[in-house]
C-alpha cells in the first residue's frame, strides 16, 4: 500500500486548544474595533492626519486579521511538529495589510457610500482575507499536501465577501463621532469579529490533513510562530489602541479649548457690540445695576453720561453706511483710549453711546466731558477726505438725578437733548428745567406713547391741484398732534421719535385707517373721483404686515385701490433696491399708486429709476426754491422731469409758495402741484367747505 493511500485511509488526528480559539476571536474583535475607530479618525482629521490614519488604520486591521488567522491555526494541536514556510507566511501578512488599506480607504472616501464603492471594498477586503487564509494554510510544510473540501471552501469565500460587505457598511456609517458611537462600534465590532472568525474556521474545516506527515526542517516552528504572532499582535494592536487613545485625548482637549473659546465668543457677542467692540446695552445695564447696589451699601456716588453724535446721520446718508460704520469704529477707538477700571463706555445703538464714570467729583466729571467733546470734535480721516462730527453729552449723578438705572438714563438723556437744542457740540449736567422743558425729547416720547389712545393725534389734509387748471385732484394726509398744552404740533417735532421706536407702526396703521375712512365719506358726498396720498416711513415700508394692513383698510372702507397713493421717500427705497423692488411689485399688484417722494436727492436716483416700479415722482423740495434754480440752473431739474415723463410717470412738485414757482413748474411739465400758494394743510372739518365752493386756485387762496 502506498504512502498516499495510507494517509487517505488514516487521516491525521488533532485537537483544538479552546483558549487559543477564544483568543483568536478576541483578536478579530479588536481588529474590527480598530477599523471602526480608524474610520472615525479619517473622517475627522486634517490632511496630514488623514494620510496617517488611512495607512496606519488599514495596516493595523490587516495585521489583526492575519494574527487572528494564525492564532486559530496554532489552536490546532497536531501529534507531530508542524513548521511554516517563511516566505508564504510573510506574503500572507503583506496581502492582508494591502487589502485592508485599500478597502478601508475606498469605503470611507467621500460623503456617500455608493453601491459601487460597497461592492468594490467588499471584494477587496474579502478577497484579501481569502487569499491570506489559504496562502497561510499552504505555508504549512507537510507532505502529502492538504486536500480541500471545495464546497466548504466556496462557503468560506462567500462568508468572507458577505462579512466584508457588512464590515464596510458599518465602517462607513459609524465613522461620524456621536454621543453613543463607542457603544455602537463595540456592538458592530462584535458582529464583524464573529464574521471573520466564522470565515476562518469554515476555511479550517475545509482542510483535510493526512496521516503521513513529513515535516520540513528549514521553516519556522510552531513555537517560533507563536512568539512572532503573539509579540506582533500585542505590539501592533496595543500600540494602535494607545495612539488612538492619545488622539482621542488630544481631540477632547482641543474640543474643550474650542468650546471654551466658543463660549467666550458667544458671551462676547451677547455683551459686546459687534461693530465697535464696545460693551453693549446689556453689558452696561449689568454694570450699572451692580454700581447702584454697591452705592446703596457704601454711599459712594457715580456719574452717567448719555452721548449722541451730531451730524452723523448726514454723513451716513450722504456717504453710505460703510462710511458711517467706519466713523463709528473710529469714534469707539477714541472712547476706548479713555477707558479704565472706573470708566466704561457702551454703544446703545446707532450713534448713541453711554458712559459710566465711578467718580462723584463734578470737577473731574466736567473735565472728562470736556475732554471727550474735544476728542470727537477732531476730524476723522477717511481716505483723502476729512469727516467731522461733534458730541452732545448729558450728565446725571447718582443719587441726585436718579435712584435707579431708568431714572439716571432718563435724566441724562434730557440733559443731552437740551445740549442739542442749544447748538450741540457740548455737555450739560441735568437740571430740573430740562425735565420740564417743552422740547424735552424723552418727555415727548413718553407723552407720544399715550397720544394715540387719548385721541390726540389727527390727520390733516393738504390739497394737490392739477397744474393746468388748478382743480383739486387729490389730498395728502399729514399727521398732526393736538397736544393739550403745546397746541397743534407738526410731524417734524415728534415723528423722529416715533420712527426710532415701534410707535410709527401703530401710528401708521391708524393714519391709514383714518384716511381711508375720510376718503370714503368725501366720495359719498361728492361725485368727483378724488385721490388720497399717504406717507409711509421707512420702518412701515419694510414691515412685513404692510400689504395686509392696506388690504384690510381697502376692504373695510370700500375704497378702490387706484384712489390711494403711497408716498415713499427715495432714500428708503434705494437703501435696499432688491428688497424694495419686491415690496413695490406687491403694492402694484394691489393696484394702488406709488409715489417716489423727495425724488432727485442725488444723481443715483436716475440710475435706479428703471428698477423701481413707481407711478409718480415727487420732486425734492430744494428744486422748488428759486435760489436753487438760479444757482444750479434749470438743466438738471429739466433732466429729472424729462426722464420721469419718458417713463410715463406723473410728476409732482410740493412747496409751491409763489406765482413764479407755479408758472415755472407748470411750464416744465409738472402734472400736480402742492404748497401754501394753494392751501395749507387743513383740518378735516375745513375740507367740507372746499367741496361746497368752486375748488380753483383763487378760491383755495381765500379759504
Amino acid at each position: 500500500m502506498s504512502e498516499h493511500a495510507m494517509s487517505d485511509r488514516f487521516p491525521l488526528q488533532f485537537e483544538w486548544d479552546y483558549w487559543l480559539i477564544i483568543l483568536s476571536v478576541i483578536v478579530a474583535f479588536i481588529a474590527a474595533f480598530i477599523a471602526l475607530e480608524t474610520a472615525g479618525k479619517v473622517s475627522s482629521s486634517d490632511r496630514r492626519g488623514l494620510i496617517f490614519w488611512r495607512i496606519a488604520g488599514g495596516t493595523t486591521m490587516g495585521i489583526g486579521i492575519w494574527s487572528m488567522h494564525f492564532i486559530g491555526m496554532l489552536a490546532m494541536k497536531f501529534p507531530v511538529l508542524i513548521v511554516y514556510d517563511v516566505k508564504k507566511t510573510s506574503l500572507s501578512l503583506v496581502l492582508a495589510v494591502i487589502s485592508s488599506i485599500l478597502s478601508l480607504n475606498l469605503a470611507v472616501s467621500g460623503d456617500v457610500l455608493t453601491k459601487l464603492k460597497l461592492v468594490g471594498s467588499s471584494f477587496l477586503l474579502g478577497g484579501g482575507v481569502v487569499v491570506m487564509h489559504y496562502l497561510g494554510m499552504a505555508a504549512t510544510m507537510i507532505y502529502p499536501e492538504i486536500s480541500w473540501n471545495l464546497w466548504m471552501v466556496a462557503l468560506s469565500i462567500f462568508i468572507a465577501i458577505a462579512s466584508s460587505a457588512v464590515a464596510m457598511w458599518l465602517t462607513f456609517y459609524l465613522r461620524i463621532e456621536t454621543e453613543n458611537v463607542i457603544f455602537y462600534r463595540m456592538a458592530a465590532a462584535t458582529i464583524m469579529g464573529g464574521a471573520i472568525a466564522a470565515m476562518h474556521y469554515t476555511g479550517m474545516g475545509a482542510a483535510h490533513f493526512h496521516q503521513v506527515v513529513v515535516p520540513v526542517q528549514h521553516g519556522i516552528s510552531i513555537a517560533g510562530l507563536s512568539v512572532w504572532v503573539t509579540t506582533t499582535t500585542l505590539l501592533i494592536l496595543g500600540g494602535m489602541l494607545f495612539v488612538s487613545m492619545l488622539d482621542a485625548q488630544r481631540k477632547a482637549l482641543k474640543s474643550n479649548i474650542l468650546l471654551k473659546e466658543m463660549n467666550e465668543s458667544l458671551e462676547r457677542c451677547a455683551l459686546y457690540d459687534s461693530l465697535t467692540e464696545l460693551p453693549n446695552r446689556d453689558f452696561f445695564d449689568r454694570k450699572l445695576k451692580e454700581a447702584i447696589q454697591l452705592a446703596e451699601t457704601t454711599g459712594k456716588k457715580f456719574s452717567l453720561m448719555y452721548m449722541d453724535l451730531d451730524g452723523f446721520k448726514l454723513i451716513n446718508d450722504a456717504w453710505g453706511h460703510h462710511v458711517g460704520d467706519f466713523l463709528l469704529k473710529e469714534v469707539a477707538k477714541r472712547f476706548k483710549s479713555e477707558m479704565n477700571d472706573d470708566l466704561i463706555v457702551a454703544r446703545l445703538g446707532g450713534d448713541e453711546f453711554v458712559l459710566f464714570y465711578n467718580e462723584d467729583s463734578l470737577i473731574k466729571v466736567k473735565r472728562l466731558a470736556e475732554k471727550l467733546t474735544g476728542l470727537i470734535r477732531m476730524p476723522f480721516k477717511y481716505k483723502e477726505y476729512m469727516l467731522r462730527v461733534s458730541l452732545s453729552t448729558g450728565i446725571s449723578v447718582y443719587p441726585e438725578h436718579g435712584k435707579n438705572a431708568h431714572e439716571l438714563k432718563f435724566t441724562a438723556d434730557c440733559a443731552m437733548y437740551s445740549v442739542k437744542e442749544q447748538g450741540r457740540d457740548g455737555w450739560m449736567i441735568y437740571d430740573e428745567k430740562h425735565h420740564n422743558s417743552e422740547h424735552s425729547q424723552p418727555v415727548l416720547l413718553q407723552e407720544l406713547t399715550h397720544a394715540l389712545d387719548k385721541g390726540q393725534l389727527e390727520v390733516w389734509y393738504q390739497p394737490q391741484v392739477d397744474a393746468l387748471n388748478g382743480k383739486i385732484v387729490a389730498f395728502e394726509a399729514l399727521l398732526r398732534w393736538a397736544h393739550p398744552r403745546r397746541g397743534v404740533m407738526p410731524p417734524d417735532t415728534f415723528m423722529r421719535l416715533a420712527e426710532k421706536t415701534a410707535l410709527i407702526l401703530s401710528i401708521g396703521r391708524w393714519v391709514l385707517d383714518e384716511s381711508c375712512k375720510k376718503l370714503n365719506e368725501w366720495n359719498s358726498q361728492n361725485s368727483s373721483e378724488l385721490k388720497l396720498s399717504i406717507n409711509l416711513s421707512e420702518l412701515q415700508f419694510y414691515n412685513f404686515q404692510l400689504i395686509e394692513d392696506i388690504k384690510k383698510a381697502l376692504y373695510k372702507h370700500n375704497i378702490s385701490p387706484n384712489r390711494l397713493t403711497f408716498e415713499i421717500n427715495s432714500s428708503a427705497v434705494l437703501k435696499d433696491i432688491t428688497r424694495s423692488s419686491c415690496i413695490l411689485k406687491k403694492l402694484n399688484a394691489l393696484q394702488v399708486n406709488i409715489s417716489l417722494n423727495d425724488y432727485g436727492n442725488c444723481i443715483s436716483d436716475i440710475l435706479h429709476l428703471q428698477n423701481i416700479p413707481v407711478s409718480e415722482l415727487k420732486l425734492n423740495r430744494d428744486f422748488v426754491r428759486s435760489e436753487w434754480i438760479k444757482e444750479n440752473h434749470a438743466e438738471m431739474l429739466n433732466t429729472f422731469i424729462t426722464i420721469g415723463k419718458q417713463m410715463n410717470m406723473t410728476i409732482a412738485a410740493e412747496g409751491i409758495e409763489t406765482e413764479e414757482q407755479r408758472v415755472l413748474f407748470s411750464q416744465l411739465g409738472c402734472n400736480v402741484l402742492q404748497g401754501h400758494y394753494f392751501a395749507k394743510a387743513l383740518h378735516s372739518s375745513e375740507i367740507d367747505l372746499l367741496f361746497m365752493r368752486e375748488t380753483s386756485v383763487k378760491m383755495l387762496n381765500t379759504a
